[in-house]
């Protein structure tokens, strides 16, 4: 238990790198343009402070490049959509920003997150998926 007093999940971390690739690809699906991947790092910190040593959460940064910026905003409302029809909340709306538009949503009911915006002046979109917060399983032995 944290010490807002949630319950974490406890998943193998491997398997939560898997949804999060998941998501990842149903995200690039949706962006619905052609761009070259370009940056992708998985990353898993563990927390180690308050919520202990056995907590982690895993992101995938990616990135799609040479997508021209008049493709953005479609874009990222497509991602909108597909976060929508996931039944997920829009933590920010700002699709419709013309020169950086940005959606980020969190499915309630899984905790994962996905994070989308157009940087127009590098014809890029950045895409991050993050799990929640999970608790390490324990070991056995």
């Amino acid at each position: 238990m944290t010490a807002t007093g949630r319950t974490l999940p406890v998943r193998d971390p491997k398997e939560t790198e898997q949804q999060v690739h998941a998501y990842s690809s149903r995200v690039l699906d949706a962006l619905g343009v052609a761009g070259r991947l370009g940056h992708s790092d998985y990353t898993q910190p563990v927390d180690g402070g308050p919520h202990g040593a056995d907590v982690y959460a895993v992101t995938h940064f990616w990135q799609l490049d040479a997508v021209p910026a008049a493709d953005h905003a479609g874009a990222v409302r497509r991602v909108r959509q597909y976060a929508l029809n996931l039944g997920w909340r829009l933590l920010v709306d700002r699709a419709d920003v013309p020169g950086a538009p940005e959606v980020r949503a969190r499915g309630d009911a899984d905790g994962f997150t996905v994070h989308v915006v157009g940087i127009g002046t590098d014809d890029r979109i950045g895409i991050d998926v993050t799990s929640p917060y999970c608790r390490i399983p324990p070991t056995t032995g």
